[in-house]
């Protein structure tokens, strides 16, 4: 057989390298809505865990309950992010777009 390379020739990949992978499977197997699915349980879950709210509960009274602890928080726009994370056959662009939203939502 060919011979194996030398320990200090072997290039190891970095970080990225394997996060693009991941994503490039992701995205041929087309797991867009379970990828969608995770965003919108992590945003439920920081918020839930904030606050002490089940992130189980329905999306509708999830934000009520939220919106009582937190006047100043936009209940519509989270209300309807969650909703559109809930899509079952998004675009690419959609899902870039809601990646982006739910992203605002869990660095506050």
């Amino acid at each position: 057989g060919r011979p194996a390379p030398l320990p200090h020739q072997v290039r190891r990949r970095g970080p990225l390298d394997h996060l693009n992978a991941i994503a490039n499977l992701n995205r041929r197997a087309g797991h867009r809505a379970a990828t969608l699915r995770h965003y919108r349980q992590q945003v439920k879950r920081y918020w839930g865990r904030r606050y002490r709210l089940d992130p189980g509960l329905p999306d509708d009274r999830f934000v009520a309950s939220l919106a009582a602890c937190n006047p100043g928080l936009d209940a519509p726009a989270l209300l309807a992010l969650l909703r559109d994370l809930s899509t079952p056959n998004p675009s690419e662009a959609d899902m870039v777009r809601l990646a982006a939203g739910a992203s605002k939502w869990l660095e506050e």
